[in-house]
């Protein structure tokens, strides 16, 4: 069972692949009766419930299991498409419990409803990728149209940080970062340059990366 090596930016999560899925553990934040309130939320073979505070260090840690030997082996023929390995749902922020919650294939069905408290949970491999890039919230004019924002949230350097895309006329995007209240940066461009910067930013963060870093292949 390969250990995936712990980054700083996975923070409290810790993973580990065996055969076809990816283990992941969460440390309890406080050693006390309360502990639970903090630990992943599973549904099982369902969903899957992280804490605002618990999710940069999931996407970090799934960003660690798609560089493993594990998961290009597990990938399905034509799974370069995205939509050839779509599992998940979108995200949903619940405000009051401060969890975010998505619909998809965690752990094993069995006859037990709802969501319950856990240190540890697996998540086939193949849907990896999937879980990753749903952890933007994206909203949309309708079920199946285009798409008006797109929001990634991400506590790094100890302050919060939000990565936001809104469409203008054409093909020209706005992109905003915040820090906390205040805005760090903006721009506008074409949506694929655009799009590019906003993952390359949020990237820098998860990763423990000053947010300006440049990308491979670009003069600062």
């Amino acid at each position: 069972m390969p250990v995936v090596c712990p980054t700083r930016a996975m923070e409290r999560w810790t993973v580990r692949t065996e055969g076809t899925e990816a283990v992941f553990s969460c440390a309890p934040l406080v050693e006390d009766h309360t502990a639970a309130r903090a630990l992943p939320r599973v549904w099982a073979g369902r969903g899957l419930g992280v804490s605002d505070v618990d999710l940069s260090g999931l996407i970090a840690a799934l960003g660690e299991v798609m560089k493993t030997p594990a998961y290009w082996w597990s990938r399905p023929p034509g799974s370069h498409h995205p939509e050839a390995t779509m599992t998940w749902s979108q995200p949903r922020r619940d405000h009051d419990d401060g969890f975010v919650y998505l619909t998809g294939p965690c752990g094993y069905d069995t006859v037990e409803a709802g969501c319950r408290p856990v240190v540890s949970f697996s998540i086939e491999l193949a849907s990896v990728r999937d879980l990753r890039i749903h952890t933007w919230t994206i909203t949309r004019t309708g079920p199946k149209g285009h798409w008006q924002t797109a929001e990634r949230t991400i506590i790094a350097e100890g302050r919060h940080w939000t990565v936001g895309l809104t469409p203008m006329t054409g093909d020209t995007v706005a992109l905003m970062l915040w820090s906390g209240n205040d805005v760090a940066a903006h721009l506008r461009g074409p949506e694929p340059d655009v799009v590019r910067t906003a993952y390359w930013w949020a990237t820098n963060l998860l990763n423990g990366r000053p947010w300006t870093a440049p990308q491979p292949g670009h003069a600062r």
